[in-house]
């Protein structure tokens, strides 16, 4: 399992938005979801059959399952620790080396035969596997950061104009202003 540290211990309602965050992502690219107690969600990812259908999913089409999990292992930092699955992809590529071998095998050098499989490799698994394991990431920490670390903007507790623009003037402020600085 790999594993993202949070700054800050999270409460349960923390945990549940950050979890939240993650499904809607995860949604949002095809997976079905399904939670599993406080801190964890399961999800699968639709195959891409047909493989323009793989264009929707985005770099996370080849991924095919994986688990969630946030949790504080032997009084150690929290962290959000995930898993992949790449089943269907690791599949795919047997049956082509597979397919690769059995024509490849009257090749008159072997060595041509092996540098085809580890290009095939390199380029049909590796470089998906990387690249999905990266995305994930992203998603797992942009879903965290939003909810465990401090926020950026300020809430919306400022006055509302007209424009529905917040202004942060305070009313005080504004007797000042009129009256030459509110000393007279």
């Amino acid at each position: 399992m790999k594993a993202i540290t949070l700054r800050i211990e999270p409460s349960v309602r923390q945990t549940e938005a950050i979890l939240a965050r993650i499904e809607q992502e995860l949604v949002k690219h095809g997976a079905r979801v399904t939670r599993q107690g406080v801190g964890g969600l399961r999800f699968r990812m639709p195959v891409p059959w047909p493989p323009w259908r793989a264009l929707r999913l985005g770099r996370l089409w080849m991924i095919s399952a994986g688990r969630v999990k946030i949790a504080a292992g032997s009084g150690g930092p929290w962290q959000v620790l995930y898993e992949l699955d790449f089943s269907v992809l690791s599949g795919a590529l047997v049956a082509i080396s597979l397919v690769l071998v059995i024509v490849g095998w009257s090749w008159p050098s072997r060595t041509l035969l092996y540098a085809t499989l580890l290009g095939i490799w390199l380029l049909l698994y590796f470089l998906p596997y990387y690249f999905a394991s990266l995305r994930f990431q992203r998603v797992i920490s942009e879903s965290t950061r939003e909810v465990v670390e401090r926020r950026r903007t300020p809430r919306s507790s400022g006055r509302i104009s007209e424009s529905n623009e917040i202004t942060m003037e305070r009313p005080i402020d504004e007797g000042r202003k009129s009256d030459g600085g509110g000393r007279g």
